[in-house]
């Protein structure tokens, strides 16, 4: 068997007919058909809020803003990896991210946004489930 060594891990190829004789009830794997479609839905869902925040910082942000909370949330960047990208300091950065922010939560406020939206509740898919 061939393996591929990463950095952490290693990975050793299996036949799919193996992983169907698997019984889940004996297996280490922990969670269950309803906890997998649980975290799939909350997937779709926080993927159709991530649409509606990139399709309203187009028409609510300005530039500076738009910029700077792409750079910091969608890029990862840092303020002041963002700072150096904008040829601004990291405080001008911060205060453009905070007030981008506050415009589009007064957005998702609205009610006709969070209907179309069917926004119900992000949290943490892991803790979802103990929360019931």
């Amino acid at each position: 068997m061939e393996t591929t060594n990463w950095h952490w891990r290693r990975e050793y190829p299996v036949a799919p007919a193996k992983l169907d004789a698997v019984n889940e009830a004996r297996s280490l794997w922990h969670e269950t058909p309803g906890e997998i479609e649980d975290a799939l839905e909350y997937g779709r869902e926080k993927a159709r809020l991530l649409r509606w925040v990139r399709r309203h910082m187009k028409s609510k942000l300005s530039a500076r803003e738009r910029r700077c909370v792409e750079l910091l949330f969608f890029r990862g960047l840092t303020y002041r990896e963002v700072a150096e990208r904008t040829g601004t300091h990291p405080s001008v950065v911060h205060r453009a991210v905070q007030r981008g922010l506050v415009k589009l939560r007064r957005q998702l406020a609205d009610r006709r946004t969070r209907a179309r939206l069917r926004v119900t509740r992000f949290e943490n898919a892991a803790t979802r489930g103990r929360r019931e």
